[in-house]
């Protein structure tokens, strides 16, 4: 299938240019690959405004390629990645997604959706969707081989909480949950309007033990001017309980959700916690080994 939501590459322009049969058209797709301004108007009228392959089409409409020119040049739908937010123990038959749905406002005044997510969310009952399991970018500890009690620390936001949900089902049912003490610090924007996912299974894995500590960063609920509170701050925030727990060379750290500021910001501040302000001047290796204990799965 054709993607004409995507926002088109300059390879894209390339080709329109080649096929444009209208002389004004075809000086303006010039200017976009001529130069080094119009390269840079070429990123402002593309990625910045989020302009989709379809609009390009409405703003030169003299160019009306061929079914076999399409497939050419047309870029398919790539498929999604998301990650199971159920454990097959608590559901051997069946496979949970956490998907945001995404709809936002674009500089062009217009709204974009999300291809896959709204597809998926007008799905009816019993619908099939294509799809394949692969292996996630980070490995939780193998809860039938641990041998000494372990500490984990789960810092996730939106959508990320998925595979920490995922694993949480998985230590339920396991023998081994007393062995795993869980550190976990969630954000999401607001405490209602149902941001606070799996809010109630939380809670119940804090109420039996499950989960030593969980701090919640609501990010859009402060009042205006004030400054917003992300997981990071919860974390500085407890800098005294967290630091013995991060420099025990046992604790694993895992880090989930979006790819944008957050899983930098994040670790510096474990960073800072474990070794101070000068972290990047700390003992190279105990600065390295740190490091590796902490994984990540952010897109």
């Amino acid at each position: 299938h054709f993607d004409i939501n995507a926002i088109p590459k300059r390879q894209f322009i390339q080709k329109l240019c080649e096929m444009c049969p209208n002389a004004l058209e075809k000086s303006r797709l010039e200017y976009f690959l001529g130069s080094e301004e119009g390269e840079s108007d070429l990123i402002q009228y593309t990625i910045r405004e989020k302009r989709s392959i379809l609009l390009v089409f409405r703003d030169f409409p003299s160019i009306r390629p061929s079914l076999s020119q399409l497939i050419q040049i047309m870029p398919r739908i790539r498929p999604r990645a998301f990650s199971i937010a159920s454990s097959n123990r608590t559901s051997s038959e069946n496979v949970e997604l956490c998907v945001s749905v995404v709809k936002y406002s674009a500089i062009l005044n217009t709204i974009r959706h999300g291809l896959c997510s709204n597809y998926l969310s007008h799905l009816y009952a019993g619908s099939i969707v294509p799809g394949w399991i692969d292996r996630g970018s980070i490995e939780f500890p193998n809860l039938e081989k641990l041998k000494e009690k372990v500490s984990l620390v789960l810092i996730c936001t939106g959508t990320g909480i998925a595979p920490m949900r995922a694993f949480l089902n998985e230590l339920e049912m396991s023998f081994a949950k007393k062995s795993v003490e869980i550190y976990m610090y969630f954000g999401c924007r607001h405490e209602k309007d149902g941001d606070f996912l799996y809010e109630n299974e939380l809670k119940k894995y804090v109420s039996r033990g499950m989960i030593k500590g969980l701090r919640v960063a609501f990010s859009r609920d402060q009042i205006e001017h004030e400054k917003k509170i992300y997981v990071q701050d919860l974390l500085e925030e407890d800098k005294d309980i967290m630091k013995p727990i991060l420099l025990d060379g046992k604790t694993q750290i895992y880090i989930t959700g979006s790819s944008g500021a957050m899983p930098r910001q994040v670790q510096n501040t474990l960073e800072f916690i474990a070794f101070g302000t000068n972290a990047s001047q700390s003992d190279e290796n105990a600065l390295h080994a740190f490091q590796k204990r902490i994984h990540t799965e952010c897109w």
